[in-house]
């Protein structure tokens, strides 16, 4: 990552930080995206990493961010702000990752952040990145607990977005049902 441009206001943290991030639908995957708990930054950079503009989204100028699609299919992250819209997609194409950014930035909008830190965000993420590569395993542990029953258990609590007790239970239940039907 580049030398950082951001100039925290103050009570202001990162949450989240991300490099390889695309504006708009012609940008290069240079740039960077940082989650504070009062705005949403991006970092435009050149295609060598020079630094070129720090784009601030504070909160309580920005509508909506929700989870979209381009012209070409791709998923992106999109922030409607009364200026407009800006698009912003990861060059990894992990849906999953986008889902944990809106979800962070929704929790951060809505006033229920204070109650999730940076180390959440960063456990989340790492979880939804580590779900793409590791794909579906049917090795055990040596526990016998079967790993690809936590994995499912985990793709599910992410794509509903609901991380509460309730979600995770909702989780258990239907990968657990699915299973029992695939075995059957």
């Amino acid at each position: 990552m580049a030398t950082s441009r951001i100039n925290l206001l103050p009570d202001e943290k990162i949450l989240l930080r991300s490099s390889c991030v695309r504006h708009g639908f012609w940008g290069a995957y240079t740039d960077e995206l940082v989650l504070t708990n009062l705005a949403l930054i991006h970092i435009d950079l050149g295609l060598f990493g020079n630094y070129k503009n720090t784009t601030r989204y504070s909160f309580d100028s920005v509508n909506q961010i929700v989870v979209g699609e381009a012209s070409n299919g791709e998923k992106q992250l999109e922030v409607y702000h009364p200026g407009g819209q800006d698009d912003f997609a990861f060059q990894s194409g992990n849906k999953r990752v986008l889902k944990v950014w809106e979800l962070a930035i929704n929790d951060q909008m809505s006033g229920h952040g204070d109650s999730f830190n940076a180390a959440y965000y960063r456990d989340l993420l790492e979880l939804a990145e580590n779900e793409k590569d590791k794909g579906r395993s049917e090795d055990t542990d040596e526990g016998g607990m079967d790993v690809s029953f936590i994995g499912d258990v985990a793709k599910s609590v992410l794509s509903s977005g609901d991380l509460s007790v309730n979600g995770v239970m909702r989780g258990v239940k239907r990968t657990a049902k699915n299973q029992a039907f695939a075995k059957a």
